[in-house]
């Protein structure tokens, strides 16, 4: 069973399976050129203060009896919902999205994708904005995802 909801970043980041995932979505979609991942966990903290910053996990049960559930993180995401300057429109940007191979097959990110969707359109979001590194996975779903349209390329130069 999957269970995807909002919740505080600190359950994200101190989850036990957080840095396999971390890994798995660096391996996967991270820029290799910027360098190797270092999450700056002070400045998600300051933007979910701010209430720039929302997250969302997604959980696969594990193990349950009537006593008890044991859940495994195999997914999050970090939703920037924010006014665009320049048209006053407020819109998401996923910052990061990412689940796990081992329940992709399950329909988990395409059930997650629309929850994301949902939450922002909830808050009165009328732009859903997602990236994906040039070749990968995520760019491929993507592309094939009814209503959403590549609408702009990024070039990037090294100054340092």
């Amino acid at each position: 069973m999957i269970e995807i909801r909002q919740t505080a970043l600190a359950e994200i980041f101190h989850d036990p399976g957080f840095d396999a995932l971390t890994d798995a979505y660096e391996a996967e979609c991270g820029d290799r050129e910027v360098g190797p991942k270092n999450l700056q966990e002070g400045l998600y903290v300051a933007m979910e203060v701010a209430g720039s910053l929302r997250c969302f996990g997604v959980w696969k049960t594990v193990y349950s009896s009537q006593f008890s559930v044991l859940s495994e993180l195999v997914g999050y995401a970090f939703l920037l919902i924010y006014i665009l300057p320049h048209y006053g429109v407020k819109i998401a940007t996923t910052e990061s999205i990412f689940v796990s191979q081992n329940v992709r097959r399950s329909g988990a990110g395409t059930t997650f994708k629309a929850f994301l969707r949902r939450y922002a359109k909830a808050e009165g979001c009328q732009e859903f904005l997602s990236s994906a590194r040039a070749g990968s996975r995520y760019e491929k779903v993507l592309s094939r995802t009814k209503n959403c349209k590549r609408m702009s390329v990024v070039y990037r130069e090294r100054l340092a």
